[in-house]
């Protein structure tokens, strides 16, 4: 059968999510950026962290709510998730000896880059760890797949604290 190439409402409504999605983010970065410059950088990294975090080990229990609702919570947690993006940016340029911020910079981004690259696959294999034991499509397998996610986020609490403890040494 060819295709006309028309979208049709499911394709419809998932580009006009994404692009939401991605619209969010911007919100986020900004928004974040500018609590930081107001109420400091390792308290909004903090903040947004842990908001994070709860989002991570929240979502897969809202596997079954209505689609309008998973929507909004899912624009919530993109927010979060990114509005420390930039803040970490600049506390590196304030942090770091500027004779080793390229390389403090290229860290950052083989870190990042490299959670990114690995966290798909590793939700993938919760979720399907998940389906085959609670069943497929079971909410409790989406649960251990955002869990992962959480799971792999752990550790930035624990060290935007160090942070914090450095900056006011200094």
């Amino acid at each position: 059968m060819a295709s006309s190439g028309a979208l049709g409402p499911v394709q419809s409504i998932g580009i006009a999510m994404a692009a939401f999605a991605h619209l969010v983010s911007v919100f986020g970065s900004v928004l974040g950026g500018a609590a930081s410059d107001r109420l400091g950088r390792a308290r909004i990294m903090m903040i947004a962290s842990l908001a994070s975090l709860c989002m991570s080990f929240a979502f897969g229990w809202m596997a079954a709510w209505p689609l309008w609702g998973l929507a909004a919570m899912a624009a919530l947690y993109n927010l979060l998730a990114i509005a420390d993006s930039s803040v970490y940016s600049t506390a590196l340029a304030e942090g770091v000896a500027p004779h080793r911020l390229g390389a403090a910079y290229s860290v950052r981004s083989v870190m990042g880059f490299g959670a990114g690259a690995l966290n798909p696959w590793v939700f993938g294999l919760a979720l399907d760890w998940g389906q085959g034991r609670f069943g497929v499509g079971s909410t409790q397998a989406w649960v251990a797949a955002w869990s992962s996610v959480g799971l792999g986020a752990l550790l930035g609490p624990w060290m935007i604290a160090r942070y914090a403890r450095l900056q006011r040494a200094r």
